[in-house]
């Protein structure tokens, strides 16, 4: 049996590449994130979406450099520019 696909969403990533936050859940958010990448990601195949992409890219410069940099060192271009 093949490995699962898991698509990732905006959020993943946003939390991957933390701006500071006054919500008191986003620290335990992003730490759960971080495990999980950290540890458990490459037992799928991951899978992102060019809206995805082009979401990450809004907001201010230096954390949309940071998101699309993990993007750039996790995923793979394929011809539809779907990522994976």
């Amino acid at each position: 049996m093949g490995r699962q696909r898991v698509y990732i969403d905006t959020t993943i990533i946003s939390y991957l590449a933390p701006s500071p936050s006054m919500d008191v859940l986003t620290p335990a958010r992003q730490k759960r994130s971080w495990h999980w990448w950290l540890h458990r990601h490459e037992r799928f195949d991951l899978v992102i979406s060019e809206t995805v992409v082009d979401e990450l890219a809004c907001g201010e410069r230096d954390p949309a450099v940071h998101r699309q940099s993990l993007v750039d060192q996790r995923f793979r271009k394929e011809g539809s520019r779907a990522l994976s």
